[in-house]
């Protein structure tokens, strides 16, 4: 053997260092290699053959040579003696295993025969039965690290029921998956159990199937679900199925959707979620589900949730964010079920980028559905830095018809100093801008890393959603700094502003930012967005202001002095008048200042005047008249409800309407149907709509709620608690 091609062995280092030709490899110390025998050259079996130069061996006579072997037939006949003789070993040393344990098998083959259990099995049992068993659950997690086989043994359902009844010998928390022990153990330890509870029967998600209600809309002209907002509280199956379709706030809900709490609960409620989605596709149970319809369905549910954050429809508790939180694991767990939606979400992103076609109205009706694709996208693949630039030209482009309802005088791009459009286009656009901002939020908040990266994240947050320390892994996810930027996003008031949380450059000056907004202008016109002759004062008169979900605001027009609220319904009780109270609540701030309805009729100074009972035969009338005027400016908002009267509930009320209108211009701010709502037997209130302005600001706007409750106007203590939570 040459000089280059020797092994010089450093034991002080535990490296071999392989010189050759001028090169030097290092390769990780070896301890199977042998050291050399202390016998006597002549002996024919001086080594343990390593490996390495096991197949070496029958083709170098140089190898062959320096251990002493001759002849290719004594070479075989040594290796094949060395294999034979330690299987046998290995085959003796089983069976006095076996005798001294008293674990041979009984288990009969196809011919009778007595088989004997194998070793690995054997020790299996050993560990998980006779050793683990009697461990610390932090020992048990500790050996659990140390290998792949070691982890399989620690994680065995046998392990963890019995450390939960030695733990835990009170509870009778039976999982339906034996898998689910360990997670079960966890949870139980950690006092989590009741996060994840059926609002009802307390059940938990590993003794059934848990999820949230879910309610939607369908739009009258496309006759397609718009609208999908879900329940803030935890539901299961068996008891939505007995009639509980109410969460806290007594919503009521028209369908069922499971949630993702570990795989082994997913795959129970897969069938149910598929039916779900395919409900929420095509408006009812009918049609096949199909893995595309998962797109369409999702990205409402998360667009909803930010109208309804933006507008004040639901308030950025900890229970709305743990719900934006299980919905979006839920959309993880798909994409991993369906790979195809993730291919079919990658192309929709692209295709946006590529051609203004993809970006139009025609192609992508609601740019709120277009962002939460990228829940499910790598973010090395897409992110929002791939998308913003065409983005935020297409919102603004989009903003134009409605700037131009507020202020038609800027649709002269010339016809207005810089400075007055600026400000007139962000206050006119201030709503759509700030759901862009919450979306953008969202990206990046919720789109690190890989899809897998994502829902390991969420997997760790639920262990302790509510340990927001900086030492936790969960810190990224803390709920506090979730409330503080949702915060910071509603008190945006310049162009500044919105594009630092929108997460883009901003221009340098004004003039770019006015070139923007000009260019703006002119994409609407040639993207026939609004014409020349739009006449943009007819916008939002026939219905289009009509309330369709929660959350949806109008803005009252300026100058704005009068408004009426209308209540009439009918009833055809025999003996009884049937009363569907109309009451107008008045806060400053978050103080309840007066009450106004049948017993109590004028607020200060005739600002707010209630008609009183007005019964004709089987019919009712209750207007109030509202004075905008004689508010004072501490006056912040008015809550519009209904209720009925005694022991009547909102199911005896028939043909119930509500309009709330301007009397001078027959200006509709919104109209209700009560019959087109859910009405439940036992409730007797409902939230209409909240009149409200912002502090600093003479506007007032109007606020869709259309929450149902208990209470009535001889009983305001539900319906106070239940305004409290939308202030």
């Amino acid at each position: 053997m040459t000089e280059q091609g020797k092994k010089i062995i450093n034991q002080d280092q535990g490296w071999i260092k392989v010189k050759s030709k001028g090169m030097s490899k290092m390769t990780p110390y070896s301890s199977s290699i042998p050291r050399p025998s202390s016998t006597t050259s002549g002996s024919t079996n001086r080594f343990d053959i390593p490996k390495i130069l096991e197949k070496k061996l029958h083709h170098n006579s140089a190898i062959t040579s320096l251990i002493g072997v001759k002849g290719p037939g004594s070479r075989k006949c040594q290796k094949r003696n060395q294999r034979r003789n330690r299987k046998r070993a290995e085959r003796r040393a089983m069976r006095e295993m076996e005798k001294k344990c008293g674990m041979v098998s009984n288990r009969q083959d196809d011919e009778s025969q007595v088989q004997a259990v194998s070793t690995k099995q054997i020790f299996d049992e050993i560990w998980t039965s006779s050793i683990l068993s009697f461990l610390e659950p932090k020992d048990v997690l500790t050996f659990g690290i140390c290998g792949k086989h070691t982890q399989e043994l620690s994680d065995t359902a046998h392990v963890w029921s019995l450390l939960m009844k030695r733990e835990f010998p009170h509870s009778d928390l039976t999982p339906s998956c034996p898998r689910e022990y360990k997670l079960a153990f966890k949870l139980t330890r950690l006092n989590l159990l009741q996060n994840f509870r059926c609002f009802h029967t307390r059940k938990t998600f590993f003794e059934g199937i848990i999820g949230v209600g879910v309610d939607y809309t369908i739009n009258p002209k496309t006759r397609i679900v718009d609208y999908i907002s879900l329940s803030q509280d935890l539901v299961s199956k068996s008891s939505f199925d007995i009639g509980n379709t109410s969460d806290v706030f007594d919503n009521t809900y028209k369908l069922f959707l499971p949630l993702y709490f570990s795989n082994g609960h997913f795959q129970r409620a897969l069938p149910l979620i598929k039916k779900a989605v395919r409900t929420l596709y095509h408006g009812s149970p009918s049609g096949e589900f199909k893995p595309s319809m998962i797109l369409n369905v999702f990205p409402k549910v998360v667009n909803t949730f930010v109208v309804l954050l933006s507008d004040s429809g639901i308030a950025a508790s900890r229970k709305s964010y743990i719900g934006l939180l299980r919905i979006h694991r839920l959309f993880l767990a798909l994409a991993e079920e369906f790979p195809e939606i993730r291919i079919n979400a990658l192309s929709k992103l692209q295709d946006f980028t590529k051609h203004e076609w993809n970006r139009r109205k025609e192609t992508c009706p609601s740019l709120g559905n277009l962002l939460p694709l990228l829940f499910v996208v790598d973010e090395k693949d897409f992110s929002w830095g791939n998308l913003w630039k065409v983005y935020l030209n297409e919102v603004f482009d989009r903003s134009v018809l409605w700037i131009c309802k507020e202020y038609p005088e800027l649709k002269d791009v010339s016809s207005v100093p810089d400075d007055e459009r600026l400000q007139k286009s962000f206050t006119a656009s201030k709503v759509s801008l700030r759901l862009t901002m919450i979306n953008v939020y969202f990206q990046w908040l919720l789109c690190k890393g890989s899809i897998q990266d994502r829902a390991l994240m969420y997997d760790t947050y639920y262990s302790s959603p509510y340990k927001d320390t900086a030492s936790q892994l969960n810190e990224h996810l803390s709920y506090q700094k979730f409330r503080y930027q949702i915060h910071s996003i509603m008190q945006v008031k310049n162009w500044q502003g919105f594009y630092k949380y929108a997460l883009a450059p901003c221009p340098h000056t004004k003039h770019e930012m006015v070139s923007i907004l000009h260019t703006s202008v002119k994409n609407s016109l040639r993207k026939n967005y609004h014409k020349t002759s739009t006449d943009f004062t007819a916008i939002h008169k026939s219905g289009t202001s009509k309330i369709l979900s929660k959350g949806e605001k109008y803005s009252a027009a300026k100058g704005m002095e009068i408004l009426h609220f209308e209540d009439r319904w009918t009833f055809d009780h025999p003996n009884d008048i049937i009363y569907l109270d109309a009451s107008c609540l008045v806060y400053k701030g978050k103080k309840r200042v007066a009450t106004i309805d049948y017993s109590h009729l004028y607020y200060k100074d005739n600002a707010v005047i209630h008609s009183g009972d007005r019964i004709n035969e089987k019919t009712g009338l209750h207007t109030i008249e509202l004075d905008l005027t004689k508010f004072s400016p501490d006056v912040t908002s008015l809550f519009f409800v209904l209720s009925a009267w005694d022991k009547a509930t909102l199911f005896d009320i028939k043909d119930a309407s509500i309009r709330f209108y301007d009397p001078q211009s027959n200006g509709t701010l919104c109209l209700y149907n009560l019959d087109a709502h859910d009405k439940v037997a036992d409730l007797t209130s409902i939230i209409i709509c909240k009149l409200y302005r912002i502090s600093g600001e003479d506007q007032w706007h109007v606020t869709a709620i259309g929450d149902t409750h208990k209470g009535a106007a001889s009983n305001y203590g539900p319906i106070y608690k239940a305004v409290e939570k939308l202030l």
